[in-house]
């Protein structure tokens, strides 16, 4: 599972103890919210938990190109927030962007779910 927009992962946090057979990654732009996250993680044993400071647009599919064999696939991704930027001038900044869409739509699985 990978989650886009995951602040100080509390949702990540809840999923990984609930699916401990789950790999779950965190994406947040904001380096001090992911790696007080990833700090969480580790304090509470989650193996199966990593946090990444990053930009989803840019570099969730080169993740997934460097961690997994290439056909690879999401069982589930969830967008946290996707866009808050109401005014037209702002639109750039909004996490659901053509190249993201189309890294979601290339590696989420078939019978898969965005959230």
């Amino acid at each position: 599972h990978v989650d886009i927009g995951s602040a100080r992962g509390l949702w990540c946090l809840d999923l990984a103890q609930r699916r401990p057979d789950w790999n779950v990654v965190g994406i947040e732009i904001r380096r001090v919210l992911a790696e007080a996250a990833q700090e969480d993680a580790k304090a509470l044993g989650l193996d199966n938990l990593r946090f990444f400071a990053c930009n989803a647009n840019v570099n969730l599919e080169p993740m997934i190109e460097k961690a997994a064999p290439s056909g690879t696939r999401l069982n589930s991704v969830s967008l946290q927030f996707p866009d808050p930027w109401f005014k037209a001038k702002h639109h750039k900044r909004r996490t659901l962007q053509p190249p993201l869409v189309q890294t979601l739509s290339k590696r989420l699985e078939p019978g898969g779910w965005l959230l």
